[in-house]
C-alpha cells in the first residue's frame, strides 16, 4: 500500500530539474509500479494523473479525500483574536493566500492581480502570503520562488508595503488568519486536492480558486473559479467577493455546507477499509 498525493513532478519541467530529485521521483515511481497492490490518492483528478503517468490501471488507485482539523470550524475567543491582531499589526481588511512558495502556486500572477485590485478598484487592504520553503532532502530548490524575488516583484509593482510575507505559522494562527480574512485566494496551476481551500470553506472564508486541477472537484459551487493566467479576471472575482455582500454570504454558506462532506471519521474509516481489503487479499493469495 502507498499513498501519493499528486503527480506534480511530471506536470512541470522545473520540478525535475535537480538531478537528485529526478532520481528520487523516478525511483519512487519504479517501486510503486513494481510493488504496490493499491495506491491511495486524494482526488479523482490525481487518480487520472496516476493512471497516465504511472501506466497503471485506474482500478489500482483508490480515492480518499482529505479533511481539516476541527479548529478551522471553531469560533476563536475575542481575547485570542485581539492578541493575534496586535501581534501581526492587523488594522484593516486583507486578502489571504495560504499554500507555500512553490512555483506552480503562481504567486507572481497573484501579486500582479492584487496590484490591479489596488490600482483600478481602490482596494484599501493588504495581501497576506503564508508559507515558506520546506528544507527537506527530497525537495528541489528549483520548485520554489525565493521570497526575496517575490518581494522585489512587489516593489516593482509599487505595492511592497501592502504585500505581507508571513512565513510559517502554527495551525492555530492559520485558523485565525482565515477567520479574519476578507477572502482566500489560490490561483495555483495545479492541485491534487488543495487543502487550504477546504480550510477556507470550513472557516467561513469565501474563496477565489483556480479552475485547473482538483479545485473544481473539491469546492464545487462553493467558490468563484478563475483562469489562473488572467489577472483581470482574477481581480474581478476578488472584487465581487469584497463588494457584493449577498454573493459573499452565499459563498460562505455554501462553503460551510460543502466542508461537512469531508468528515474526518468517515474518511479515516475508508482508509482503514482499503488497508483491510489489501490485507485480506494477501492472506488468501499468500503462498509460503
Amino acid at each position: 500500500m502507498v499513498t501519493i498525493h499528486d503527480a506534480i513532478p511530471w506536470r512541470f519541467i522545473f520540478e525535475r530539474k535537480q538531478l537528485s530529485y529526478r532520481w528520487y521521483s523516478d525511483m519512487r515511481k519504479k517501486k510503486v509500479t513494481q510493488r504496490a497492490k493499491k495506491i491511495i490518492t486524494i482526488s479523482e483528478t490525481s487518480k487520472l494523473d496516476f493512471a497516465s503517468v504511472y501506466k497503471i490501471k485506474p482500478e489500482t488507485v483508490e480515492v480518499t479525500y482529505e479533511s481539516v482539523h476541527p479548529i478551522f470550524s471553531t469560533t476563536p475567543k475575542p481575547a485570542a483574536v485581539a492578541d493575534f491582531k496586535e501581534k501581526y499589526q492587523i488594522n484593516k481588511d486583507f486578502i489571504l493566500y495560504v499554500g507555500g512558495l512553490k512555483r506552480h502556486k503562481n504567486l507572481r500572477m497573484l501579486i500582479k492581480s492584487f496590484t490591479i485590485l489596488v490600482n483600478e478598484y481602490n482596494y484599501p487592504g493588504d495581501l497576506y502570503i503564508l508559507g515558506s520553503i520546506r528544507k527537506t532532502m527530497a525537495i528541489s530548490s528549483y520548485i520554489y520562488y525565493r521570497e526575496k524575488d517575490l518581494r522585489r516583484y512587489a516593489q516593482l509593482k509599487k505595492i511592497s508595503d501592502r504585500v505581507k510575507f508571513v512565513g510559517l505559522v502554527s495551525q492555530e494562527e492559520i485558523a485565525l488568519f482565515f477567520y479574519l480574512a476578507k477572502a482566500f485566494v489560490s490561483i495555483s496551476l495545479y492541485e491534487g486536492f488543495g487543502l487550504p481551500a477546504l480550510e477556507a470553506m470550513a472557516s467561513g472564508c469565501p474563496a477565489v480558486l483556480s479552475n485547473l486541477g482538483a479545485y473544481p472537484e473539491i469546492a464545487q459551487d462553493a467558490a468563484l473559479f478563475v483562469y489562473p493566467y488572467g489577472p483581470h479576471r482574477i481581480t474581478e472575482a476578488l472584487n465581487k467577493i469584497i463588494s457584493d455582500d449577498q454573493m459573499r454570504q452565499q459563498l460562505i454558506k455554501k462553503g460551510l455546507e460543502r466542508s461537512k462532506f469531508f468528515d474526518r471519521l468517515k474518511l479515516a474509516k475508508r482508509v482503514l477499509e482499503i488497508y483491510q481489503e489489501v490485507y485480506d487479499d494477501y492472506k488468501v493469495n499468500y503462498q509460503p
